[in-house]
């Protein structure tokens, strides 16, 4: 895992879970809104919720469902729960926060300051499978700075699909060679690289853990790693 030497003008960030901790928001989300009904085992009701989403957004990229908002999926997802008994039913306000609840997710203690620093470095863009009313609440509300949000509806797919990728490319005019994707997913570095992205991998606490093929440019600890090691692989070759 070491530095390609061919050097980085643009970073592509993953947010949600890269740089906000979904996961133990959403927990947290949910332990509110289940605080009232005893028996319910939030963590596995936030796994449940999880999959029902990425099975939804799978469809989409196979052609087996039509392209629906990130939005609109959590939404589904969270009815489907509702409707199978995971569960209970919730009031109109408990179940609009938990719908809405990208908007709300924690930054990692890091990611504002880290972000600033990168961003004097390199041009920084959030490419995200989130919406893009979603991306801009959430950068408010945690201080996130990007030169650029990037949602995947601008393509009408969602990661890791490469039409994605491509549409952030072309959208920032910036060359996959000299664009790294930074994310806590291995899935989604695996992705990027298959179009000649560069990647990073964030060890985040709840980051996927990387296949044991799996070959990155660069793993850094957190982004404000990230900042401090980007330095070396912005160099343009002689």
């Amino acid at each position: 895992m070491t530095d390609h030497g061919t050097g980085v003008d643009a970073l592509l960030v993953d947010t949600i879970g890269t740089v906000v901790d979904d996961v133990g928001t959403i927990r947290d989300r949910l332990a509110v809104a289940l605080a009232a009904h005893a028996g319910h085992d939030v963590d596995a009701i936030a796994r449940r919720w999880d999959d029902l989403m990425d099975a939804a957004m799978a469809a989409v990229n196979a052609g087996e469902a039509p392209w629906r908002p990130h939005r609109a999926i959590r939404r589904e997802a969270l009815d489907d729960l509702v409707a199978d008994g995971s569960l209970p039913a919730l009031s109109a306000d408990e179940h609009d926060a938990l719908v809405d609840v990208t908007e709300t997710l924690r930054p990692w203690p890091d990611s504002a300051d880290a972000l600033a620093t990168l961003g004097r470095q390199v041009v920084v863009a959030s490419l995200s499978n989130a919406d893009l009313d979603e991306l801009a609440a959430l950068s408010q509300r945690a201080g996130l700075r990007w030169h650029a949000v990037v949602s995947a509806q601008f393509a009408r797919a969602f990661k890791p699909a490469a039409s994605v990728y491509r549409t952030a490319l072309e959208l920032l005019g910036v060359p996959a060679g000299r664009t790294m994707m930074v994310a806590a997913h291995p899935w989604d570095l695996r992705a990027a690289a298959s179009l000649g992205m560069q990647t990073a991998f964030v060890a985040r606490p709840s980051a996927d853990a990387p296949a044991p093929d799996d070959r990155f440019t660069i793993t850094v600890r957190d982004l404000a790693d990230l900042g401090d090691r980007l330095p070396t692989l912005t160099h343009r070759p002689d």
